[in-house]
């Protein structure tokens, strides 16, 4: 995925974040941040990702659907 697929999946990711409950936000969360460190003298912030994340998310909701339909 290059930065512009990235951005693209990012803006039309927005409608579905703000459908979400707080409560599934946070679950959303949980699964893609595996950690985010703050260095305060350097002012730097650097977050590092789960690696199987977007996977296990993108799992989730394919068995959610299937659940509904």
């Amino acid at each position: 995925m290059d930065e512009n697929e990235a951005a693209r999946a990012l803006g039309e990711f927005t409608p579905v974040w703000e459908a979400l409950t707080p409560r599934e936000q946070a679950r959303v969360t949980e699964l893609l941040i595996e950690r985010v460190d703050y260095v305060g003298g350097r002012k730097k912030v650097s977050i590092t990702f789960h690696p199987t994340g977007i996977k296990t998310l993108a799992s989730e909701f394919g068995e959610r659907k299937e659940k509904i339909a």
